[in-house]
């Protein structure tokens, strides 16, 4: 179901949906996001910095409030919001200046260990990804004059596959880490290492 999360009416909607198709809401994945690239000195407030900020960070935070409801007066669920390495590395210009991007998804990472130190007594678990270099999606708008230098400071020396993320997800979801909120799993080839 088409939505734009930085809008609560559109994201109440959603989760109205979801709960009408399957009767309850166990899982909540973030993943929607958007990103500006410029130079911080020349990223336009409006169009790359607000936008990117209401829908990677206020589109998470309504997400999670509006399932979060939901799990809550269920008494059990998993939100899962997707961060990023940047947001726990800075990267040098020539890796590409995405300022708005990254301090969207380092709040991303706070706002999961803040929603899940109030939830956790209630059994409503929160955590994060955090993604490195994944190919498609978002990097596929990088040159390669860009992307070739990126990919060899990688030590795996690739980007990941979309794929490589399922498994931290199927973990984060299900009852293998009933023990485990508030954390950030970073998929990365070890990128933020180096």
């Amino acid at each position: 179901m088409a939505t734009d999360v930085s809008r609560a009416d559109q994201v109440a909607s959603l989760i109205s949906c979801t709960l009408n198709e399957f009767g309850s809401l166990d899982v909540l994945v973030n993943s929607a996001a958007t990103f500006w690239s410029a130079p911080a000195e020349e990223v336009p407030l409006e169009r790359g910095w607000q936008r990117v900020l209401d829908t990677n960070l206020t589109g998470t935070f309504l997400a999670c409030q509006a399932a979060g409801r939901v799990m809550l007066g269920a008494g059990d669920g998993s939100i899962i919001n997707i961060a990023a390495t940047g947001a726990i590395k800075s990267f040098l210009p020539e890796a590409g200046p995405n300022l708005s991007y990254m301090t969207s998804k380092a709040a991303v990472i706070k706002l999961t260990q803040d929603l899940a130190a109030q939830w956790a007594s209630r059994r409503v678990r929160v955590n994060a990804i955090a993604p490195g270099s994944i190919a498609g999606g978002m990097m596929q708008s990088l040159p390669e004059e860009k992307l070739a230098p990126m990919i060899a400071r990688i030590p795996m020396r690739r980007q990941g596959r979309p794929d490589e993320l399922r498994g931290a997800v199927a973990y984060l979801a299900s009852d293998a880490s009933s023990y485990v909120t508030g954390t950030v799993l970073v998929v990365d080839g070890g990128q933020s290492i180096v």
